[in-house]
């Protein structure tokens, strides 16, 4: 279940950083910036960024504090996106679909905080607990051997 959340976030986030890369306007648009010279600019930072972090979650998902770090990093950056975000709607007026978008990002660096963190804080898996185990075992028969 784990690996599953950690791929499909690394996978969503490779895909934003894709379009944002390839396609500046498109992801502009989903993410409510006006189109315009200075926005292309700023959705291909973001689309590198997005790239950044989705191939690293995607690397790491078999090592899960390594995913959990990146995912955590990722909800860290989204964050300051919906700072900023906020900032613009206190400063151009509310509307509803502003605030939504608000309410979108919020909810995003939410998911990443906690699947970052219950990521990041995964117990043993079974073969580590068997290789412990296995070292105990040996220890312990070292000492009756002395």
């Amino acid at each position: 279940m784990k690996k599953l959340m950690t791929t499909l976030l690394g996978l969503g986030t490779l895909g934003v950083g894709i379009i944002g890369l390839f396609v500046p306007n498109l992801l502009a648009r989903a993410l409510g910036v006006k189109v315009s010279e200075g926005s292309d600019f700023l959705m291909r930072a973001i689309g590198i960024r997005d790239f950044v972090f989705g191939f690293n979650i995607l690397y790491h998902r078999n090592e899960p504090k390594q995913a959990g770090g990146w995912i955590t990093g990722l909800g860290v950056v989204v964050l300051a996106d919906t700072a900023g975000r906020l900032a613009m709607v206190q400063k151009s007026g509310a509307t509803p679909a502003k605030l939504a978008q608000v309410g979108q990002s919020a909810f995003i660096a939410l998911v990443c905080f906690f699947v970052g963190r219950l990521l990041a804080s995964q117990d043993l898996t079974q073969e580590q607990i068997y290789q412990k185990e296995k070292i105990t075992q040996s220890g312990s028969n070292d000492e009756q051997n002395s």
